[in-house]
């Protein structure tokens, strides 16, 4: 009778190690992104979203800027909600996760003679006009980052 030894064999050890980086990778897709994103990015898809959205509905958006926080409404004809600028239209509440943001451990500020204007509202319009803005974002660690929202930086390709 031949002598087996015990242990395992450098094939097996192999295989063990390529199922647990196949787990991982899987188990690491599946986590949900981080929230530590810059605010900038946040608000930038937010803006990018909306003005979108304005040209494919023939509807106007706004986004309603404030120093802590961001909000999306679109201008509807229904009768209830926050009165609109036209004889009868109200403002709705966009709902999603680009409908909003929550600005932490910082505050936005708008760049320019406006500087000192928040809270500030920009419009995008079905045509694919919008109001037009400059916008910082100053970190509770004093760094200053900046922000320009017009067509041109909303339309810019994003990087694969």
């Amino acid at each position: 009778m031949k002598n087996r030894s015990q242990g395992f064999t450098l094939l097996e050890i192999m295989m063990v190690l390529l199922l647990l980086g196949v787990v991982t990778r899987l188990v690491v897709a599946a986590m949900p992104e981080s929230k530590t994103a810059q605010p900038l990015e946040q608000l930038q898809d937010s803006a990018r979203w909306a003005w979108e959205q304005a040209q494919l509905e023939a509807r106007i958006w706004r986004l309603q800027l404030h120093s802590d926080r961001w909000q999306l409404s679109t201008l509807t004809g229904d009768e209830a909600g926050e009165k609109g600028p036209l004889p009868g239209t109200v403002w709705h509440p966009v709902v999603g996760a680009l409908a909003q943001g929550t600005i932490k451990n910082g505050e936005l500020r708008l760049r320019g003679a406006a500087a000192h204007a928040l809270p500030a509202t920009l419009w995008f319009l079905p045509d694919g006009d919008m109001t037009l803005a400059e916008i910082e974002f100053h970190s509770a660690e004093g760094e200053v980052h900046q922000l320009a929202l017009n067509p041109a930086s909303l339309s810019a390709t994003l990087p694969l």
